[in-house]
């Protein structure tokens, strides 16, 4: 298939904007307003740009910029989507409205978002949303992964911390981190294998992550690495 100008999802940077130049004579990728811009030469078929975006993706994802927020910016996350604005009749705080699956965060023009103060109190915020909706995005497919890998865990929890991404109680209840939000699909799934797999080993033994392992579909130790530099949207 031909491309042509589109906007491509890919599993660690998120969403990239392709757009075609006829006078490219390379792939040219960089990064603008939080997102990934990749210029690509005439004639260039999709499954090309995926390959070398797969190949890019980790020099990328090391020279992403910090945390950043700005006026008009889309945090588009798996089954949902943060969009901030800039607003003036409330200046000093951040007004939130969820309808469906989009949160939109209107934030005071007397609030500097690229601060210390401004990002951490966008991120708080965009936390508690997150705790808000985590149930229906992160339960009911960490159900259907633990039924298709047949196990059966004996309660399911999400939790209001964000560092611990997901941990397994000795009762069998998987306890996972709102924080799970923020992740693409294929590291959610990883998070939930991990800890189905320690329904099994409870400690990080050999046969703990041979099992992990089988649960990911052969791609634990690629999960682990892309999970250790994976550019979180919220600050933790």
């Amino acid at each position: 298939m031909i491309l042509s100008r589109c906007v491509m999802r890919h599993a660690l940077l998120g969403e990239v904007c392709v757009s075609i130049r006829s006078d490219a004579r390379r792939f040219v990728a960089r990064w603008r307003d939080g997102s990934v811009r990749l210029t690509v030469p005439a004639g260039v078929g999709e499954s090309d740009v995926r390959e070398v975006l797969d190949r890019l993706a980790p020099r990328l994802m090391a020279k992403r910029p910090a945390v950043s927020y700005y006026d008009g910016m889309v945090v588009a996350l798996d089954g949902f989507a943060f969009e901030i604005k800039s607003q003036s009749y409330r200046r000093t705080s951040i007004l939130v409205t969820v309808k469906e699956e989009r949160a939109y965060l209107e934030v005071g023009t007397d609030i500097d978002m690229s601060s210390d103060n401004g990002r951490s109190m966008i991120s708080d915020v965009m936390c508690r949303v997150a705790a808000k909706v985590a149930s229906r995005l992160i339960l009911p497919a960490a159900r259907e992964l633990a039924r298709r890998l047949g196990v059966a865990p004996a309660s399911w929890y999400i939790m209001s911390g964000y560092r611990t991404l997901g941990k397994c109680t000795s009762a069998r209840s998987i306890h996972l981190s709102h924080a799970l939000v923020f992740l693409p699909r294929e590291l959610r799934d990883y998070i939930v294998c991990h800890e189905l797999a320690h329904l099994t080993h409870m400690s990080h033994s050999r046969q703990f992550h041979e099992l992990c392992d089988r649960y990911c579909g052969g791609r634990e130790a690629a999960c682990i690495a892309a999970l250790k530099s994976y550019h979180w949207p919220i600050l933790r």
